[in-house]
């Protein structure tokens, strides 16, 4: 069994997607993501993912990245995306965004996920074949099941995405 598969209890080899899928419906979040989203937070009026934003003010001056009631209410706006594959694949951008932001010039006064994501998703489409009839929230399949790493991974499509859009 492999690395990955033993954290997941599995014997028989898990896809990206399924993983995506446990993570997402678990509320798994990488060891960083509440300090990298609260300092995104920080260089902003506050985050948008289809027009469900959080904001910056009150909750970085009432809280800290910390705090409990910081990730209930990150937890809280997450858990309102349709399923966990795609709150997983937002959990990845998040983290890229919070690795990159000191090579970042221009933060938008709204950081709009959703545009990183589909322009990440673009990029990916152009490169690879994909079943334009098989998706979930105007995402590729192919995508979901694209591992994170490597030259063709989803973080290689969503730092390309950052770059065009922020630097």
């Amino acid at each position: 069994s492999s690395g990955i598969n033993a954290e997941y209890g599995e014997d028989e080899e898990l896809t990206w997607e399924t993983i995506r899928y446990i993570d997402g419906s678990l509320n798994r979040l990488p060891k960083n993501f509440h300090h990298s989203l609260y300092s995104l937070l920080n260089l902003t009026s506050g985050i948008d993912i289809n027009g469900n934003v959080i904001h910056s003010f009150p909750l970085t001056n009432e809280m800290t990245a910390g705090e409990p009631q910081f990730a209930i209410s990150i937890s809280n706006w997450l858990d309102k995306l349709p399923n966990p594959q795609l709150r997983q694949l937002y959990v990845e951008v998040i983290m890229i965004l919070g690795s990159l932001q000191k090579m970042i010039k221009r933060f938008p006064e709204l950081i709009e996920l959703h545009t990183v994501l589909y322009q990440a998703h673009d990029l990916f489409v152009q490169e690879c074949v994909v079943d334009p009839t098989d998706h979930l929230c105007g995402i590729s399949r192919e995508f979901y099941l694209t591992p994170p790493t490597g030259q063709y991974g989803t973080l290689s499509y969503l730092t390309q995405a950052i770059a065009n859009l922020y630097c």
